[in-house]
C-alpha cells in the first residue's frame, strides 16, 4: 500500500502494478512515462480525524483504479482492516471496506537528493 499525491490532495491505495506508457512529448515525438495502476481509497474521514486528535487516518475501498506518475507516490503505508465502531456514532459500525492507514516511519520514497552539509558533518565526525 502506498500514500500518493494526486491533483493535490494526499490519497491512499494498493499498487496493482508498475508499468511504462507511451505519452506524447512537446516535439511532436514520444516519451514514457513511468507510472503505478493503483487501486485507490477515499480520502481519510475528516470527522474521525479531528475527533481522534489527527491519529486516526479512517479510510474506505473506492474499488477506483487510478494512473499514477511514480514520482507521485510518496511512501509505503501500512493499511489495517477497521473493525471498531465510529466515533460520532459508538452504535454504528465502520462497514465492510474500513481501512486505519499506519504510516511507516523511514519508508519514504528517496528523492536522490543528498544533504551536502549533514555529509561535511559527517567527515568532521570521522576525524
Amino acid at each position: 500500500m502506498v500514500k500518493f499525491k494526486l491533483v493535490g490532495q494526499t490519497m491512499y491505495g494498493e499498487v496493482l502494478y508498475f508499468t511504462r506508457l507511451a505519452v506524447p512529448n512537446n516535439n511532436g515525438g514520444l516519451r514514457f512515462a513511468n507510472v503505478g495502476l493503483i487501486r485507490s481509497f477515499s480520502p481519510p474521514d475528516n470527522n474521525i480525524l479531528w475527533a481522534s486528535q489527527m491519529t486516526v487516518p479512517l479510510c474506505w475501498n473506492t474499488e477506483a483504479i487510478l494512473v499514477v506518475h511514480v514520482e507521485d507516490i510518496l511512501s509505503v503505508v501500512a493499511v489495517i482492516p477497521y473493525v471498531g465502531r465510529l466515533e460520532n456514532n459508538p452504535n454504528e459500525d465502520a462497514g465492510e471496506g474500513a481501512f486505519f492507514v499506519v504510516e511507516q516511519p523511514g519508508l519514504s520514497r528517496h528523492t536522490g537528493q543528498v544533504d551536502e552539509q549533514a555529509e561535511e558533518d559527517d567527515d568532521v565526525e570521522d576525524e
